[in-house]
């Protein structure tokens, strides 16, 4: 049997105390909230190091994620609403622009559609090009109708007025043709006078008609390529002076061919004194068409030649 030794009595009162420090820290140990571990990383951390929002751990981003993610999105923020008179300005500006986009595109289409495979002679050599506007029957010629791109509606319209605009112009020059003495049943000598006031008048008929059916732009490059054509094979609208020579040719076999010689003086813009004079001579089996107002003034014998 052990034998116990007694506890000594100054030794009991040290114990009673110890017991209640242990039994207050246990208690208060219990009740302290728990200390989150983000708090202890943070507080490792020194406070230069860590100003706010710069040094989160992982549960702290983790929750912060999660917070933002259920948080209701903000409705964006669209200013204060411009007044009616301008939001009507706005809506018009956007129509124009509209419109002109619209012409842009049309523009730009019919662009396309006309130029592209095509090689335009450049601007600087076009005063260089010379195109006759009529052919040989007074008719539209094709090369004008190419250059300009004459619709079939715009090439009927200009056929009618040269055919108009030249027959009138005959008629002025028959008023006052004269014949001259030296012509005879083989001959056919004749003098047409200048008839520049009644040709102007004609003349401006013409351009005005023209001008209408071509529109700015294309009548002007047709000035540029086809005046001087134009006022040629319009007889100078009656600005010069012409003498005409129709005489019957017989070969020793007996063939007959027509002579024809065209002589025209027509005055120097420039110069009063100068005169620029241009003819041809042909020897043809028939009459040509431009020529043809003249048939009803051959003598008989000249007469076949124009059947």
């Amino acid at each position: 049997m052990s034998y116990h030794p007694p506890i000594p009595r100054w030794l009991l009162p040290l114990l009673v105390v110890a017991l209640a420090v242990a039994i207050f820290l246990a208690v208060w140990f219990a009740r302290r909230p728990a200390v989150p571990a983000v708090a202890s990383a943070e507080a490792s951390v020194p406070a230069l190091l860590r100003p706010a929002g710069l040094i989160r751990t992982a549960p702290a981003l983790a929750l912060a994620e999660s917070a933002e993610a259920s948080a209701p999105t903000p409705a964006p923020n669209v200013g204060p609403l411009r007044p009616a008179a301008e939001r009507r300005r706005l809506a018009e500006l956007e129509r124009d622009n509209a419109e002109l986009r619209r012409r842009l595109d049309e523009m730009l289409n019919w662009i396309i559609e006309n130029i592209q495979g095509r090689y335009p002679l450049p601007e600087a050599q076009m005063k260089n090009l010379r195109v006759a506007p009529v052919d040989t029957n007074l008719l539209t010629s094709e090369d004008l109708i190419e250059i300009l791109r004459l619709t079939p509606d715009e090439v009927e319209r200009m056929d009618d007025t040269f055919w108009a605009v030249h027959a009138l112009l005959q008629e002025l020059a028959d008023a006052d043709m004269i014949i001259l003495d030296d012509s005879s049943p083989e001959r056919l000598h004749l003098h047409s006078p200048p008839y520049g006031l009644d040709g102007a008048e004609a003349s401006a008929v013409l351009y005005d008609e023209l001008l209408a059916t071509l529109g700015k732009a294309r009548f002007a490059r047709f000035l540029q390529i086809s005046a001087d054509e134009l006022n040629r094979q319009f007889d100078y609208f009656g600005d010069r002076d012409r003498i005409l020579d129709f005489q019957l040719l017989t070969s020793d076999s007996g063939d007959a061919a027509l002579f024809i010689a065209d002589e025209t003086a027509v005055q120097d813009p420039d110069d009063p004194m100068l005169q620029h004079i241009s003819g041809t001579e042909r020897v043809v089996d028939a009459l040509p068409p431009e020529y043809a107002a003249f048939a009803d003034r051959l003598p008989p014998l000249l007469a076949p030649f124009a059947e």
